[in-house]
């Protein structure tokens, strides 16, 4: 059975099983059926329970996490997972949370009909650039490279107001461009402004 329209406008199988943390027992089951400690019941699976899911993750920091629209969330999570070595959170069949580093993202299927939320290469085009710091992004930019991306640019060294930034960028099969840099612009710098308190 399929359900037509459910919260982000998507079909995904009616009855897929809640995620049920290891403490708590499954109703009528036997404690042979029982999970073991860091485990969870996904679709009648084992799962080890990843540390993002955990409340000292970025699932319990108050922030922004971005949603890219795209023609086909199956492809994405496999080239994401692949390509990036994103983890997969969740996936709801259309739907998606991924997590690239510590950094949260979910992937969206564009919903026929849905014009304000088209994938890019539906449009030709994109106004989203996601932006990713990490230690090696001369890494990340290779994997890239070699499972497709387009638009390349290599690493190379910008000047900013905190020193030397490294950054390049790609273009993913989804049309969504990506700039991938070092860690420098995550940390205050002398002379930046703090926001004031309300």
């Amino acid at each position: 059975m399929i359900e037509r329209g459910g919260p982000h406008g998507v079909e995904r199988p009616a009855a897929i099983p809640p995620q049920v943390p290891c403490d708590l027992p499954l109703p009528g089951a036997e404690p042979s059926a029982q999970l073991g400690a860091g485990h969870v019941r996904t679709r009648g699976r084992q799962k080890p329970v990843p540390s993002s899911w955990t409340m000292s993750s970025a699932a319990a920091r108050p922030g922004p996490i971005g949603d890219v629209d795209l023609s086909d969330a199956d492809a994405a999570v496999r080239w994401y997972t692949t390509a990036l070595g994103a983890a997969q959170l969740w996936d709801l069949g259309g739907v998606a949370g991924l997590d690239l580093g510590g950094a949260p993202f979910f992937v969206h299927e564009a919903v026929p009909g849905k014009n304000q939320e088209p994938s890019p290469t539906a449009v030709g085009l994109t106004t989203t650039r996601i932006e990713v710091f990490i230690d090696a992004p001369d890494d990340l930019i290779e994997r890239a490279a070699q499972a497709g991306a387009t638009d390349v640019e290599p690493v190379s060294e910008h000047d900013a107001p905190w020193g030397p930034h490294r950054q390049g960028g790609f273009t993913d099969p989804f049309g969504h461009r990506w700039s991938v840099g070092d860690r420098t612009p995550l940390q205050r710098f002398p002379g930046s402004s703090s926001p004031s308190a309300c």
